[in-house]
């Protein structure tokens, strides 16, 4: 009964142990930033550096005046920083805009990507992913992505955002000042004046990635414990049906000898109790009334078997010329 308890115990405790080797998981993928090309998690489970791909299509909202491509329109917050040749410096005038503004005042890393597929600029937001994000200014967007494939993925992506205006979220793996971040992306096409842009919103997913793994993790190692734990319970159930069949089979036994030996005790009673026997021929009355030989109801009544012989007194009587005094 007690080492039930223990077993008991046991499996209750154990998804609280399993999760001690999980508690500095994230620390340790941080301080890990491979340089191949994936980032090891927790024994064979792993986050991909090298990856890339496009997710569902956002469904576009369609409003009476407004344009199939989708692309935003921003020279109504621009309108008093635009020179009088209707350009507009982006990289050095956007923050004091209106629009400016309010890509700072986002609490999610945004980016502007011009046209040569470049980064134009970053908000403070992105801070958040590396402390020197404004290294990333000037630098080709594609390389952030984590491998080749990626890259090729992400600028074949971008490429066709520029070409048909129309809005995409992508999910992969960007390196960002040598920090590996798992990111969902939003590239939404915007325009200033007659340049084209694609704004980039970046959504970490890094912890959610890494507790979705450890999530998986834990749960595979509770079933392998519990199906573990499920074939002992059987085994052992197995066992007790086995034994109890044999008790049972003991307790048959049993009874027949019991039922034998009473019986026999019967029988042993039936004998010693008070029998008729006739005072000439010595035959004995049975209990339906008839005449027996001694010798065979003895027999049918006890396990006793006859050998006839003759005594002398007998021999004498029956065969004097045989018999000498």
């Amino acid at each position: 009964m007690e080492s039930k308890d223990k077993s008991r115990t046991g499996l209750t405790d154990e998804p609280g142990s399993l999760r001690e080797p999980h508690s500095g998981l994230e620390a340790e993928r941080l301080s890990e930033a491979t340089s191949g090309s994936t980032s090891e998690i927790h024994g064979n489970t792993t986050i991909p550096v090298d990856f890339f791909r496009e997710l569902d299509p956002i469904a576009p909202v369609r409003r009476a005046g407004f344009e199939s491509t989708e692309s935003i329109e921003l020279k109504s917050l621009l309108t008093r920083d635009v020179t009088s040749s209707g350009s507009f410096d982006v990289r050095s005038g956007i923050w004091a805009t209106t629009f400016g503004k309010v890509v700072q005042a986002l609490p999610i890393p945004t980016l502007l990507v011009e046209e040569s597929l470049r980064v134009t600029v970053a908000n403070q937001a992105c801070g958040r992913l590396a402390p020197a994000y404004e290294k990333i200014q000037g630098k080709p967007f594609v390389s952030l992505l984590g491998g080749p494939s990626s890259v090729e993925q992400a600028e074949s992506m971008l490429k066709q955002v520029f070409s048909d205006r129309k809005p995409r979220v992508a999910e992969g793996t960007l390196r960002i000042d040598n920090s590996p971040v798992w990111a969902r992306l939003t590239f939404r096409p915007i325009r200033i004046t007659r340049e084209r842009y694609v704004l980039v919103l970046i959504e970490d997913l890094t912890r959610e990635k890494v507790q979705l793994r450890v999530n998986e993790s834990l749960r595979l190692e509770l079933e392998d414990r519990v199906e573990r734990r499920t074939a002992q319970l059987r085994k052992a159930n197995e066992e007790l049906t086995k034994e109890v069949a044999e008790r049972e089979r003991a307790q048959q036994e049993k009874e027949k000898v019991i039922m034998e030996l009473m019986k026999a005790l019967a029988q042993v009673k039936k004998l010693s109790g008070l029998l008729p026997i006739c005072a000439s021929c010595k035959k004995i009355r049975d209990d339906k009334g008839y005449w027996r030989q001694i010798e065979a109801y003895i027999r049918d009544h006890s396990e006793a078997e006859f050998s006839h012989g003759i005594c002398p007194e007998c021999a004498r009587k029956l065969y004097p010329e045989f018999v000498k005094d």
